[in-house]
């Protein structure tokens, strides 16, 4: 399903729907789905999306350097802003 998703679609997801994502954000909490997002990062190209949102150009960052303990931190700080 993932490899049908054009980068607009990504795009929306990203800056649309991903902020306010908890199912998501929460599963980052955790190394295997972490990883996982890590993974997907990498291998379809996220950081060729503009992304006007800080946090979550800052998560795709991390994400794309494989930095496991910020992508952690900006998933619990995108958590925290969802949840006030």
């Amino acid at each position: 399903m993932l490899k049908s998703l054009s980068p607009d679609r990504w795009a929306y997801y990203l800056n649309n729907a991903l902020p306010g994502d908890s199912r998501i954000l929460q599963k980052l909490l955790d190394d295997k789905p972490r990883i996982n997002w890590i993974n997907i990062s990498r291998e379809y190209g996220l950081g060729k999306i503009q992304i006007p949102n800080n946090i979550v150009k800052l998560l795709i960052k991390a994400s794309l350097e494989k930095n496991d303990q910020k992508v952690l931190t900006l998933a619990n700080k995108l958590l925290r802003k969802y949840y006030g």
